[in-house]
C-alpha cells in the first residue's frame, strides 16, 4: 500500500516521521517539511516503517548535504536540513518530552544555544573495522544497517582526528592487516578509537584486536604517520561482543592519556574515560553548570556520574568539600590526578555505582547542598531514590537524552520542581540534543 504523507518530525535515528489513517510512519530518507509518497506493508499497526517512494514536494528548509557520504552514512541525521530547522527540532524534542513524559505542561525551556562551528567540531571518533575493495576500511554504519561506510573524510570530525585515521587505515593496509569477520570469526582488527586534544593538539589512539598479534611494525609506521601522537594503545578483545573498544588496554607508546583544558583546568583523558567529544560546546554548558551551582551557597557538592572528573572540579571552587562516584576505575585514577594537578585539594572521588555509594555516604553521615549528574544515555532512574533521601538544595542535571531526562525529572517532581532547561547544540547534523536542567527542592 501507499500513502502521501507531510513529514512532521524527525525520529531519534533520524527518520522523518508522518501521519496518515491513524498510523504513524517513519520514513528514512525524509526530512521535516517534506510531502512525500511512501510504501507500507498492509499489516502494520499503529505505526509502521515506510520506504520512501518519492518526494512530492521538499521542503524548504532543505539544503545541500556538505557531506557526499550523506545519504549512505548513517554519522549524521540532518545535513539536509537548515540549521535553523535543526535548532527549532532539537528545541522541540526536549519540550515534547518534558511535556509528554515529565508531566510539565509548560516546562520552564531556555532558548537553544547554537554551535560556534557546525563543521569540524567533533574530537573523538570510534569506529568499526570492515573490508572493502582496496582492504581494511573504518567508518560508520548506513543508519538502519549493519553495512560500513569507508569514511575517508568526515566533515564533522576535526581535521587531527580525520588525519589519524586515515594514517592507521593506510598503514593497516600496508602491512596486510585484516578486519575481524563476526560470522567467521577471522581477522585482526576490530575498530579504532582516535581522541585529540582541542588545546595542546596532542593525539590519542587505540586500536583494538581480535586477538594478540605481533604489532611492532604497525607502532614504529604509526609514530611516524600519525601527527601529533602522543598516545597509542592496542586493545584486545576476544569475544563476540558489540562494544568497540576492548577492555584490556596496553599502552605500546607515548603516555597513557592526553591532556585537554576547560575553563582554565587541565584534564588528563585516559583511552577509557569519559571525555565531551565537543570541548567548546562542553565549555559553555560548564560554565552555566557552575554559575547554577554557586546559587545554591558553597556548601558540600557530590558529582553522581564523575567520569574523570570534570564537572565536580568545575563546580568546586569555593566549596568545602566535592565529591564523585564513577565506576570505571581508570576514570576515577584520572579524576584524582586532575584534582591534584589543579591543586583542588578539597576533592575526593569514589569508585562504584552512583546509587550504592550515595547510599553509603549517607550512611556515614555525608550530606550535600548540591548533587550533581551527567549520566550515560539511560538517564539516572536508579539513582533517583537516593537523590530524595539525601534531599540535596539544587540539583544540576546534565542530559545527552531527552526522553530519560523528562522520565527522571517525573520521578523527582514530588520533592523537586524543575526551575530551569536549556537545550546545547553539542552536535551539530545530528538530532543529537544536550541539556543543562536545574532542579530545586520544594
Amino acid at each position: 500500500m501507499e500513502a502521501t504523507l507531510l513529514i512532521e518530525d524527525l525520529g531519534k535515528d533520524g527518520e522523518g516521521i508522518g501521519r496518515a489513517g491513524g498510523k504513524v510512519f517513519f520514513v528514512r530518507g525524509a526530512t521535516v517539511g517534506d510531502r512525500v509518497r511512501v510504501r507500507f506493508r498492509e499489516d502494520a499497526r499503529s505505526y509502521a516503517r515506510a520506504e520512501l517512494v518519492a518526494v512530492l514536494e521538499p521542503s524548504p528548509e532543505r539544503v545541500r548535504p556538505e557531506c557526499p557520504l550523506y545519504e549512505v552514512c548513517g554519522g549524521c541525521q540532518t545535513m539536509d536540513l537548515s540549521y535553523g530547522a535543526e535548532l527549532r527540532l532539537k528545541e522541540r524534542r526536549l519540550k515534547d518530552a518534558l511535556v509528554r513524559i515529565g508531566r510539565l505542561p509548560d516546562p520552564p525551556m531556555e532558548p537553544i544555544v547554537p554551535a560556534p562551528h557546525r563543521l569540524h567540531y567533533r574530537h573523538k571518533a570510534t569506529m568499526p573495522a570492515g573490508g572493502g575493495p582496496e582492504g581494511i576500511i573504518f567508518g560508520y554504519y548506513a543508519s538502519g544497517s549493519h553495512h560500513l561506510v569507508d569514511v575517508d573524510d568526515c566533515p564533522v570530525l576535526a581535521p587531527p582526528v580525520m588525519q589519524a585515521a586515515r594514517a592507521v587505515r593506510e598503514t593497516a593496509r600496508r602491512l596486510g592487516l585484516r578486519p575481524y569477520d563476526e560470522e567467521s570469526g577471522q581477522g585482526d582488527v576490530k575498530s579504532l578509537l582516535v581522541r585529540a586534544s582541542r588545546t595542546t593538539g596532542e593525539v590519542l589512539v587505540v586500536i583494538t584486536l581480535s586477538r594478540s598479534v605481533p604489532t611492532e611494525d604497525l607502532k614504529d609506521l604509526l609514530v611516524t604517520r600519525v601527527q601529533g601522537l602522543a598516545s597509542l594503545s592496542f586493545a584486545v578483545e576476544p569475544r563476540a561482543t558489540n562494544r568497540l573498544v576492548g577492555r584490556d588496554i596496553h599502552t605500546a607508546w607515548g603516555r597513557p592519556y592526553i591532556t585537554d583544558h576547560l575553563l582554565g583546568l587541565a584534564f588528563k583523558i585516559s583511552p577509557g574515560a569519559f571525555f565531551q567529544a565537543n570541548p567548546s560546546m562542553a565549555e559553555r554548558l560548564f560554565a552555566e553548570a557552575r554559575g547554577r551551582a554557586a546559587e545554591a551557597g558553597s556548601g558540600p557538592l557530590l558529582d553522581l556520574y564523575a567520569g574523570s572528573g570534570v564537572l565536580a572540579l568545575l563546580l568546586a571552587e569555593g566549596r568545602e568539600r566535592v565529591e564523585g562516584v564513577e565506576v570505571v576505575r581508570s576514570a576515577v585514577r584520572d579524576a584524582t590526578k586532575n584534582a591534584w594537578e589543579n591543586r583542588i585539594f578539597q576533592a575526593k572521588f569514589f569508585r562504584g555505582m552512583a546509587d550504592e555509594v550515595l547510599s553509603k555516604r549517607l550512611e556515614e553521615g555525608a550530606m550535600y547542598d548540591v548533587v550533581a549528574l551527567d549520566p550515560p544515555r539511560k538517564g539516572a532512574r536508579e539513582s533517583i531514590p537516593a537523590i530524595l533521601q539525601a534531599r540535596p538544595r539544587r540539583i544540576i542535571y546534565v542530559s545527552c537524552d531527552p526522553a530519560t531526562l523528562a522520565r527522571d525529572v517525573a520521578l523527582l517532581s514530588d520533592r523537586y520542581s524543575l526551575t530551569s532547561a536549556a537545550p546545547y547544540d553539542f552536535f551539530p547534523e545530528t538530532v543529537h540534543v544536550e541539556t543543562l536542567a536545574v532542579l530545586d527542592r520544594r
